[in-house]
C-alpha cells in the first residue's frame, strides 16, 4: 500500500504499489502507526499523543531485538527447549553493554522443521534505541551491514561451542535477523517489534484508534497500547471491530 485517495474527510480508496486499488465504506489500518500518519497519510493527520512518543526517544524509546539462526548437526532433545546461559561479556552491544547472558531456544520436538538427525536453534538478542539507532547507520553501507551480521553469527556459535563442547563443529549458521530486517519486511518503525517501551518518566496511552480528521478510516494495532505485543493487537482488532458496529448501530456479538 503506498497512497491513500481521500475526498473531503472520507477515505475512497487504497493505492497499492503495482497499481492496483481497494475500495470500501470503511477502512482499518492495522500496520506500523508511523506508515499510517507519515507515510499513507503523509502527514496531514497529525496525531498529538504519537507526535509526543515518536519525538522523544528519551521518554518514550523503542525496542527490538536480533534473532539468529542456527543449524546443529545432532539432536537436542535432552536438553531444555528453552535455555539462558553466561557469556564472558559478548561484544554484541545490548542498550550499549556487552551481552552477559544468551538464550536459545531449539525446535528438536518438530521433525519437519530440519531434516533427520538436524535440530533448527534460534537466540533471541534483546536490541534498545541506541542500537536501532545504529542499526538505521549501518544499513546504509550493505557490505559492512553483512560483515556484523557474519559477525554476531560467528560470536553466538562460538558462545554455544564454548558452552557445549560436544557441539564444535557441528554448528552451521542459517540467517542473522536485525531490527532494520523488521523495518525491510513489516515497515515497523526503526525496526521495533513492539510499540514504546515503558519508562520512570514516560506516561501510559491507550488511543482509540481514531484518526482525527478521517470518518472511515480507523488505526488498530499493537501501537494503540503500548508497550504493545500479540494480545494487545488482537485485543485492538477487536475493539476498532466493536466501535465500527456501533457506529453503524449493529448489534456486536462475542462468541
Amino acid at each position: 500500500m503506498v497512497d491513500v485517495e481521500i475526498e473531503g474527510k472520507t477515505v475512497k480508496r487504497l493505492i497499492c504499489q503495482d497499481g492496483k486499488s481497494f475500495q470500501a465504506d470503511y477502512y482499518i489500518a492495522a500496520c506500523d502507526a508511523h506508515v499510517v500518519y507519515e507515510k499513507l497519510l503523509g502527514g496531514n493527520y497529525p496525531d498529538r499523543e504519537f507526535q509526543k512518543r515518536f519525538n522523544d526517544p528519551g521518554k518514550y524509546p523503542l525496542a527490538s531485538n536480533i534473532y539468529v539462526g542456527v543449524g546443529y548437526a545432532g539432536t537436542m532433545d535432552h536438553l531444555p527447549r528453552t535455555l539462558k546461559f553466561p557469556v564472558d561479556k559478548l561484544p554484541i552491544h545490548q542498550n550499549g553493554k556487552p551481552t552477559e547472558h544468551l538464550q536459545m531456544t531449539h525446535y528438536d520436538y518438530e521433525p519437519d522443521f530440519a531434516p533427520q538427525g538436524h535440530t533448527v536453534i534460534t537466540f533471541a538478542i534483546n536490541q534498545f534505541q541506541p542500537e536501532l539507532e545504529e542499526w538505521q547507520e549501518l544499513v546504509k553501507d550493505p557490505e559492512a551491514y553483512r560483515q556484523e551480521k557474519d559477525r554476531i553469527g560467528k560470536l553466538v556459535i562460538q558462545a554455544m561451542e564454548a558452552r557445549f563442547p560436544y557441539m564444535a563443529g557441528k554448528l552451521t549458521l542459517l540467517d542473522v535477523a536485525t531490527p532494520q530486517t523488521y523495518q525491510r519486511y513489516c515497515n515497523a518503525y526503526q525496526g521495533a517489534f513492539m510499540g514504546f517501551w515503558p519508562t520512570l518518566s514516560g506516561k501510559s496511552m491507550t488511543h482509540t484508534g481514531r484518526i482525527k480528521g478521517l470518518d472511515n478510516m480507523v488505526l488498530s494495532g499493537q501501537w494503540l497500547q503500548p508497550p504493545g505485543g500479540l494480545p494487545i493487537a488482537v485485543i485492538t482488532g477487536k475493539d476498532s471491530i466493536m466501535r465500527l458496529c456501533n457506529k453503524l448501530g449493529r448489534p456486536w456479538y462475542q462468541t
